[in-house]
């Protein structure tokens, strides 16, 4: 029986359709543009915190009240100065025994705390804080269920990235099984609908729901994109994908600029959700990856779509042999993949996951920690965002300029593990200048880490399970995000100690990189569990013990598997 000849797509990807042509260039401008507003979704500007004060409602009359009245100083203690408290007691009050704003009526040895708060203006106009009145002091509210542990501002943000972390789960799962495109456009719905929601709320709990809305729509058509992209590209250009991050760097400059001029935390949302509108039509008419409908069957529309890519790219159409040789390989891979639920009882995959999930962690918890100090150093919120943007762009050039060369193992520990150094060396100064060129290094490195993760996620993981990885790995950073907000938020850590705890862990994540992940320099997609296993090389012992085969279930023995494979593929040819 003559054996049946089968063809690669990587070999198709680079030898017929060309690593990166129009097609390609298309789909990664296409994909781009959805990360473009994924800035704004960030509570950075949104949930911006600016100074505040106690309430006294017997002196703040409206409707005007001054957030500096010249009876501040019998009725609110004040405080040594702080950026955020401005040197006026935030949550606490003199007591008083009357109504009228006299100072003869507050007596200064008492306090009593207050639930209500004035707010500075000076920095931004109307901050959505001030509108719902839930800076740190609506912890004081008896109404308010969880007390003094959260702030009702702090719920909105972690409503928020649990949204997120559902969102990226979920659209993981239906990436897999439904292809990106679905998945895309599920979530820019979802979006639409919680920005409209947020842009009109008048009440609290509606905002909150809005929060969890958005949270959910807005990653799953950030993350999706990478993984079609990345499936597209032809294994020698695939460096390129690290400058994929240029969309959300300009997306936040243009934030920066659009914040400064607005400076309304409404209009945000309208912003926002015009630009989410501008942008997702795009995907009502384009295609999923070749590459994941070849692995789910789908050989007539994979064919449509390799079709248009050559005409797009000016290529000569697949020839119908070379076409059947990739059907016959994508057969035999999908008879493996069958079970491609127990691949994730794979040592080798689980492996992967595991070391990924803690370095997406550390990436995370730096990276937006990062971003968020930079409307916490004092001085103009707007101007440090966007210096901050410019370490991010700064970061982007030079790991897109390196990876082309570098793998991207070696490039993501350089990376981390320059910014983690940078972290410490900001701790052991102490100074505040040289502190923040430090902290502004820390991210030039930390957008590196990310940028390059990014590329190096979907090239060790197979493509049945590519999307709920990278979903997973990306749940981790929004994890490390939360994280990181809860430590800079914090008043009991000082900042300069956040910033030591980013580095520990990040040099934590990079002693596992080199421990127990692959290089993938000039390698293929993995498509299967062999091909995954056929990464490890140059690792260290506790990188490959094969011990572990035997404590671990494998998810499916190797020969087996092979012979499963030839035993299904020889089933559907006679069917």
């Amino acid at each position: 029986m003559k054996e049946s000849r089968t063809l690669n797509f990587d070999d198709v990807l680079e030898n017929t359709l060309g690593g990166f042509g129009r097609w390609q260039f298309l789909l990664y401008v296409a994909g781009g543009l959805l990360l473009f507003p994924c800035k704004l979704y960030i509570p950075i500007f949104l949930g911006f915190l600016p100074r505040y004060r106690c309430k006294v409602l017997e002196c703040d009359l409206e409707p005007k009240v001054e957030f500096h009245p010249t009876w501040a100083e019998f009725a609110i203690p004040h405080l040594d100065n702080n950026y955020l408290h401005d040197g006026l007691g935030h949550c606490q009050r003199f007591s008083s025994n009357g109504t009228s704003c006299s100072k003869f009526n507050f007596d200064e040895h008492h306090m009593v705390p207050c639930s209500q708060s004035v707010y500075d203006d000076s920095m931004m106009k109307e901050p959505m804080v001030a509108f719902f009145d839930i800076g740190p002091c609506s912890s004081n509210d008896p109404n308010w269920w969880l007390g003094s542990w959260i702030s009702q501002m702090a719920f909105i943000e972690i409503i928020f990235w649990t949204g997120v972390m559902i969102g990226i789960l979920v659209c993981g799962r239906m990436g897999d099984r439904y292809g990106t495109r679905v998945v895309i456009l599920t979530s820019q719905v979802t979006f639409t609908v919680g920005a409209i929601i947020a842009f009109t709320s008048m009440t609290y709990s509606s905002y909150v729901i809005s929060s969890l809305l958005t949270g959910f729509g807005c990653m799953g058509s950030s993350t999706s994109p990478y993984v079609l992209v990345s499936e597209v590209m032809g294994k020698n250009h695939r460096h390129y994908l690290a400058f994929y991050q240029i969309f959300r760097v300009l997306g936040g400059f243009s934030y920066a600029w659009v914040a400064s001029v607005l400076q309304n935390w409404r209009q945000f949302w309208l912003y926002a959700l015009c630009v989410n509108l501008a942008v997702s039509p795009i995907w009502f008419w384009l295609h999923d990856s070749p590459r994941w409908l070849l692995s789910r069957g789908q050989f007539s529309q994979a064919r449509k779509v390799l079709d248009f890519a050559t005409k797009i790219n000016g290529e000569p159409r697949l020839s119908a042999n070379d076409f059947a040789a990739l059907q016959e390989a994508s057969r035999q891979q999908n008879a493996s993949n069958r079970i491609h639920e127990r691949m994730w009882t794979n040592y080798y995959v689980l492996r992967n996951l595991v070391v990924c999930l803690f370095i997406w962690l550390s990436v995370g918890l730096m990276y937006l920690g990062l971003s968020r100090i930079s409307v916490t150093l004092g001085g103009n919120i707007y101007e440090n965002f966007a210096l901050f943007e410019g370490a991010e762009l700064i970061g982007l050039v030079l790991s897109s300029t390196v990876a082309s060369y570098m793998d991207c193992r070696t490039l993501i520990v350089w990376s981390l593990g320059s910014g983690s150094l940078a972290l410490v060396l900001s701790f052991l100064i102490g100074h505040p200048m040289w502190t923040l060129a430090l902290v502004v290094l820390g991210k030039t490195w930390a957008s590196m880490s990310l940028q390059v993760i990014y590329v190096y996620t979907p090239a060790i993981f197979p493509t049945p399970i590519r999307n709920s990885a990278l979903g997973l790995s990306s749940t981790a950073a929004r994890l490390g995000a939360l994280i990181g907000a809860w430590l800079i938020n914090s008043k009991g850590i000082p900042i300069v100690l956040s910033l030591l705890i980013f580095a520990g862990i990040g040099l934590m994540a990079c002693t596992l990189i080199l421990a127990f992940l692959p290089k993938i320099q000039g390698s293929a997609l993995p498509e299967t569990l062999q091909d995954v296993k056929n990464l490890d090389r140059d690792l260290p012992v506790l990188g490959h013990l094969s011990i572990f085969d035997e404590v671990l279930p494998s998810g499916m023995d190797f020969e087996k598997e092979s012979l499963l494979k030839n035993a299904l593929s020889q089933e559907e040819l006679l069917s």
